[in-house]
């Protein structure tokens, strides 16, 4: 590993995030699929200003012995110059002069301002060095391949009150990290000088309908000090201003107190993204750094990215008999979330279902590397059992009874892959 991506890695800010892993055992068909790090084949920066005073440039590392070209889905706050969704791409430039390409270099480094991007590859955007623009980018890395890119944001003071050249840095957040999980943001402070201000950033949405949030303020011990409801539809943003007033408690004095938004309307939970800044009005420089939503599930601790099994407590080992039942098992994905499951023996046939039963994958020894489909997509964006029967392999058939193992790998972690059937 090198350096920048040490440093990267060192930064992830969730519990639940999806990367890059490597499967090394030979006959054990993954070889790599995402895992806990905070890069992506999509990568999310929750806060992005581009105003008179600041300045956000954005940095994206590719992780791919490949060249990467990106797609950028910028998401502006409602009253910034460019609400709601703006793809940008090579695909989509503008007629303004460029100066950049959105592509990334072999395990190299791609380096851009926000103004930069918005006026010369985002056809549509409004331009303008004077305009106010505020908002949540997320970026995609184009092709097939999934391949892994990481991102981080620094904003600068450009001009304005406060100290000249002051900044701050956040770290991109991989998309299958988003679930819709109630995020809770730690550690503000507020104050007769402090106010909180919050941006909400809705993503993707199959449903379309969007989502009702719940925004809930509680101080150091974890009391409720009051909420208010915020509604999204899909790929918009909200800035709360000062929500401790939003709360009804204008100027409370508090250390250490939180802000927790939780979905409560559409039972797909689109996933968001939350994050709060503590804005010093003395200066009107930022009191602490840019605080990101975390997700906070303890129990998904014990779930797994890597599992190597070879038998299910009551079932025992795992047999394959010809022409006897298909064996069958069970194991619980997140979407989005690429997967890949192998049993290290040609002579036997892997198929993948979804928990709706449709088809996803199949193949003799192993059944490759697999998309999940994007949140939403699959099982009304509800986590759920997805299939795996195993079957001879119709070009190599096994003649007689043999004992298998499953290896399978998971970006956003999985349960045991358990069989269901004798």
């Amino acid at each position: 590993m090198n350096p920048k991506q040490s440093r990267l890695r060192a930064s992830a800010r969730l519990a639940i995030l999806i990367g890059a892993a490597a499967l090394g055992s030979p006959g054990a068909a993954p070889v790599r699929a995402m895992s806990a790090d905070s890069s992506g084949y999509a990568v999310v920066l929750p806060w992005l200003d581009d105003t008179t005073s600041f300045v956000s440039t954005v940095t994206v590392e590719n992780h791919s012995p490949s060249t990467l070209g990106l797609t950028a889905y910028y998401v502006g706050e409602s009253t910034s110059a460019n609400p709601g969704l703006l793809v940008c791409s090579e695909q989509r430039l503008t007629a303004a002069a460029q100066t950049f390409t959105l592509e990334v270099p072999a395990d190299g480094v791609l380096q851009f301002d926000l103004r930069a991007l918005l006026e010369q590859k985002c056809n549509g955007s409004v331009v303008g060095t004077a305009a106010l623009d505020r908002g949540t980018l997320t970026l995609f890395a184009r092709g097939k391949s999934l391949d892994r890119i990481s991102a981080l944001a620094r904003m600068t003071r450009a001009a304005g009150a406060g100290p000249a050249g002051y900044r701050f840095s956040e770290d991109g957040i991989p998309l299958g990290a988003l679930e819709g999980n109630t995020q809770i943001v730690a550690g503000l402070r507020s104050g007769p000088n402090v106010r909180v201000d919050c941006l909400v950033s809705s993503l993707y949405d199959a449903t379309g309908s969007g989502d009702l949030y719940q925004v809930t303020v509680k101080d150091e011990r974890g009391n409720a000090i009051g909420s208010t409801t915020l509604g999204l539809g899909a790929w918009s943003s909200e800035l709360i201003v000062d929500v401790f007033s939003k709360v009804g408690a204008p100027g409370l004095v508090v250390d250490g107190a939180r802000v927790e938004i939780e979905p409560v309307g559409n039972k797909s939970r689109p996933p968001f993204v939350s994050s709060c800044q503590a804005v010093n009005l003395a200066n009107a420089t930022l009191d602490t750094a840019l605080s990101v939503g975390r997700v906070n599930e303890p129990l998904d601790l014990l779930r797994k990215r890597r599992v190597d099994t070879d038998s299910t407590p009551g079932w025992g080992t795992f047999d394959f008999v010809p022409g006897g039942r298909r064996p069958r098992h069970a194991v619980f994905l997140r979407a989005p979330d690429l997967v890949q499951c192998g049993v290290g023996d040609d002579g036997l046939r892997l198929t993948v279902t979804a928990p709706d039963g449709h088809f996803v994958a199949d193949g003799c020894g192993s059944v490759g590397e697999f998309f999940t489909g994007n949140r939403g997509e699959v099982n009304g964006g509800e986590a759920g059992a997805w299939g795996i029967e195993i079957d001879a392999c119709p070009s190599n058939p096994r003649s007689s009874a043999v004992s298998y193992r499953l290896v399978c790998v998971s970006g956003n972690g999985m349960s045991q892959v358990d069989r269901v059937s004798p």
